[in-house]
């Protein structure tokens, strides 16, 4: 019985390791989720953004374009 008890011991021992560094491991992949999660909410914000600012550029370029061709200033875009 003692044999049987020490081998229990020992497998117990080696679950409760494994799962130890389950944990820890979990644990790290849940933190770099988060700081993806974050980092993603940033960088959606930043396109955004630049398409906002894409949009402004384009409608200025047209005001420009036209007030030249009002003023035909020839050979500037």
């Amino acid at each position: 019985m003692n044999e049987i008890e020490l081998e229990r011991d020992a497998v117990e021992g080696r679950y409760n390791e494994h799962f130890r560094i389950f944990v820890k491991l979990w644990k790290g992949i849940l933190s770099e989720k988060k700081e993806l999660s974050v980092k993603l909410k940033e960088w959606e914000k930043v396109k955004e953004s630049l398409r906002g600012q894409s949009k402004k550029l384009s409608k200025a370029e047209q005001k420009v374009g036209s007030i030249r061709a009002r003023l035909s200033i020839p050979g500037q875009r």
